[in-house]
């Protein structure tokens, strides 16, 4: 009789012998990369033709089961589907378990698990499994920080790191205990600089000129949201203009840029030009930011497309938003029925995730109906059309407003566009009337009139001026935009502190 440790040997063994390590090639061979180019453009059929060619010429190409979660997450985010998301997110621990039977002296093998990790972080986050997202979030940092020590010189470790870099700099100070117990560190400057290099990287070198795509995503959506660098955001989108390509993701990034920076007409001019086709993925928040850029421009048509989003999203955010809207052009448009109704949708539709859509749930939970020439005066605003809005805003006499909220209104829209027409002194002075003034109400036009103030000082070089309005940002009760203003500031005094 075999003795009890020479069994266990045994069983050892063969259970090793039975399960050994199924090894998996990394190529990035000319199947993947236009899989790839084709995923990141939303052209999913497409790139699913190259991959199945891969999969049928080199089934055991781990890259290809890395390339599959590119549509997969870009589908839950776009939809915001939960039965998508239930249903797609079954293929990522199939996926993991292949990446990991990978050469682990490959610096792709890090960074395929890595950047699948952050990918469905992303996707977690949008529906609402934090704490999953967290924990993939912290494996996605880790293997990026490792595969930067073993592989100083791969260039793709920026892509993902920037972008970690990036949001761990700006985690309100609320969230910083988590960073500190993972040990995960990251600034802001460290961040965008890393995204800065890698987007630099895409455009001067024809090796790395397949992911400028996603350079320029991750590098414009964090300029234009939480940095004052307008006009590097303005290069960015210039950009993209060249391009002049259908790509869904590329006109959200210009689009998101423009109705940010006053730019409608040429947000109009690309949609016009460069709407995707049948053969893209639907990517229905399109819509919505072409019916903006219209509704700002004041174009009789601005209805249409904000209704196209409406009805072909079955998604969460941006729905009370998107019937604030048109509740806005029919008030403009002196339709007063159609503006009722639309008003009284905000509140049957849609959930309050976003700022935008608490902030029009708010309006209507209070009744507050802008007054026509303040609305014009905004959209106008909001489209870059400074000299138009200026003139509705001197057609209004302020001491006549009834209500606080219009009165700092009218401060918050007359000082900002004495900003964009050059008259900054005059800014300041009507920035810090609606500062005060509304300071301790439940109204964003003291809190952004504060990181104005701040984005100013900082502009200046007082950087004790700057930080002490970003201050005021932080400390501000609660309102209906708090949360992206608040990271706005978060952003400016990290800046601050990196300097």
């Amino acid at each position: 009789m075999k003795s009890k440790p020479v069994l266990f040997l045994i069983m050892f063994l063969a259970f090793g012998f039975t399960n050994a390590k199924e090894e998996y090639s990394i190529s990035f061979n000319a199947n993947c990369r236009a899989a790839y180019e084709n995923f990141m453009a939303m052209r999913f059929k497409d790139g699913e033709k190259y991959l199945e060619q891969e999969r049928k010429s080199n089934p055991k190409n781990g890259v290809v089961y890395f390339i599959e979660n590119i549509p997969d997450v870009i589908k839950c985010f776009i939809t915001e589907d939960d039965a998508v998301f239930e249903s797609l997110k079954k293929n990522r621990e199939r996926r993991i378990n292949i990446l990991e039977k990978t050469d682990g002296n490959s610096p792709y093998h890090r960074l395929m698990l890595a950047e699948s990790h952050l990918f469905w972080a992303i996707a977690r986050i949008k529906y609402g499994e934090y704490i999953t997202a967290a924990i993939e979030i912290n494996k996605a940092y880790r293997l990026l920080s490792e595969n930067k020590k073993k592989h100083p010189g791969f260039k793709l470790n920026d892509k993902s790191l920037g972008l970690l870099h990036f949001l761990i700099g700006t985690m309100p100070d609320s969230y910083k205990y988590i960073t500190n117990i993972l040990g995960i560190r990251g600034t802001v400057k460290q961040g965008l600089n890393e995204l800065r290099g890698f987007y630099r990287l895409t455009s001067n070198n024809k090796e790395f000129e397949i992911y400028q795509t996603e350079a320029m995503l991750y590098l414009g959506m964090v300029l234009i949201n939480y940095t004052p660098y307008e006009q590097e955001a303005l290069n960015l989108m210039a950009e993209i203009d060249k391009i002049r390509q259908p790509n869904p993701l590329l006109l959200y990034t210009y689009a998101s840029i423009g109705l940010k920076s006053g730019k409608s007409d040429q947000v109009i001019n690309l949609f016009q030009n460069a709407m995707p086709g049948p053969e893209y993925y639907v990517f229905p928040y399109l819509y919505l930011q072409y019916g903006e850029a219209k509704l700002n421009r004041l174009d009789e048509d601005a209805w249409i497309w904000i209704y196209k989003f409406l009805h072909n999203f079955n998604g969460k955010n941006y729905i009370k938003a998107a019937n604030q809207r048109l509740f806005w052009y029919h008030l403009l448009n002196s339709n007063e029925d159609k503006a009722n109704f639309y008003f009284k949708e905000i509140n049957l539709h849609g959930e309050l995730i976003v700022d935008e859509d608490k902030q029009a749930q708010r309006n209507f939970k209070n009744n507050h109906k802008p007054l026509p020439g303040l609305l014009k005066a905004r959209v106008l605003y909001d489209g870059g059309y400074y000299k138009r809005a200026f003139a509705a805003l001197t057609t209004m006499d302020p001491k006549e407003f009834t209500y606080l909220h219009h009165q700092l209104e009218y401060l918050y829209r007359l000082a900002r566009v004495q900003q964009k027409m050059g008259q900054e002194n005059l800014a300041i002075i009507n920035y810090e009337k609606a500062f005060k003034l509304g300071e301790g109400h439940p109204y964003y036009f003291s809190s952004s009139s504060a990181l104005q103030l701040g984005l100013i000082s900082e502009a200046k070089g007082d950087k004790e001026a700057a930080k002490k309005y970003f201050q005021k940002v932080l400390s501000s009760d609660k309102h209906d935009f708090k949360n992206s203003i608040d990271q706005k500031a978060k952003a400016g005094l990290s800046r601050l502190n990196d300097n």
